[in-house]
């Protein structure tokens, strides 16, 4: 195995970490052209995305203990019902606890004055059934780790 020297005598990788927060602009439907509605979204180490993260692991490992006890127990295992609405929320909550803010935005179905960013402002958002397009943008945005890392200047 190759050691890696540097002048320096170590290796710095500050420049391929992860950036804390990036500003994605939401294109318009069916584009590649900006809608000039930008949105902050943050790493999967912001403490938002942190305490999301933990408590669906709580809630999954709860599910689980009480799956496990029912067997254990010789009852006849009951699945949990949940609502749509219920399952639509928890997932939309991985998008809500990565955004830190946004430009304030005006959609008329939902609000007749611009919307500015909160945590209940973003769910009230994206759970509106007309905004799946913007949704899906944020998932990908969310899921590409390369777009929270700085591109390194060229050699």
């Amino acid at each position: 195995m190759t050691k890696i020297e540097t002048n320096a005598g170590f290796v710095d990788l500050t420049g391929i970490v992860p950036v804390d927060v990036i500003r994605y602009e939401v294109l318009k439907p069916g584009t590649t052209m900006g809608s000039g509605w930008f949105i902050e979204i943050a790493d999967e180490s912001h403490p938002n995305a942190v305490a999301w993260s933990n408590e669906l692991a709580r809630k999954n490992l709860k599910r689980r203990a009480n799956l496990e006890a029912q067997q254990l127990n010789g009852r006849k295992i009951k699945a949990e019902e949940r609502e749509p609405e219920e399952q639509k929320r928890e997932n939309i909550g991985w998008i809500v606890s990565r955004i830190v803010g946004w430009t304030p935005v005006k959609l008329a179905f939902i609000s007749p004055d611009p919307i500015i960013y909160s945590e209940e402002a973003a769910y009230k958002v994206f759970l509106h059934p007309k905004m799946g397009w913007a949704l899906g943008q944020l998932v990908d945005v969310i899921g590409d780790e390369k777009a929270f890392t700085k591109a390194l200047p060229k050699p």
